[in-house]
């Protein structure tokens, strides 16, 4: 959602620079705009949680992707996202690292409020994810 803002604000000032007449700041700034724009939903479409045979990849839509090893993993849970826990029901999956640390990515977000399927659609991630870790872990 924020990406589309950002590029609609960027074509907003690509356009008026062309009917500008010291067009080059806002062509300039309306291009870099696009770029950001590109830049968030490109990294949108990647957040989320990935697994694989040597471990757990956490990518958040800003910030660093993080990877966790399998014997490193203690688990998931579901839980508030960070932030917003005062507010209306937004769930997210987290990874529970062995040291206690927990990861999580707006990639994986649920409502709670919204639908009931939902809820059960963020149990089900939860169910494949753990899944996951006991075939790769062979350990329950």
């Amino acid at each position: 959602m924020f990406g589309g803002f950002l590029l609609g604000f960027a074509v907003l000032m690509f356009c008026q620079g062309l009917t500008d007449e010291a067009p080059r700041a806002s062509v300039v700034f309306g291009v870099l705009a696009t770029a950001g724009a590109v830049a968030v939903v490109v990294r949108t479409t990647r957040a989320g949680i990935k697994t694989d045979a040597g471990g757990v990849t956490v990518v958040p839509v800003f910030g660093r992707t993080r990877r966790l090893p399998w014997p490193d993993v203690y688990g998931f849970r579901i839980d508030a996202v960070p932030n917003l826990r005062n507010r209306v029901g937004w769930l997210t999956v987290y990874v529970i690292g062995r040291d206690g640390s927990l990861l999580h990515t707006s990639g994986c977000i649920f409502q709670r409020s919204a639908k009931k399927s939902e809820l059960a659609r963020a149990q089900e991630v939860l169910g494949a994810l753990e899944a996951e870790r006991q075939h790769w872990t062979a350990r329950p």
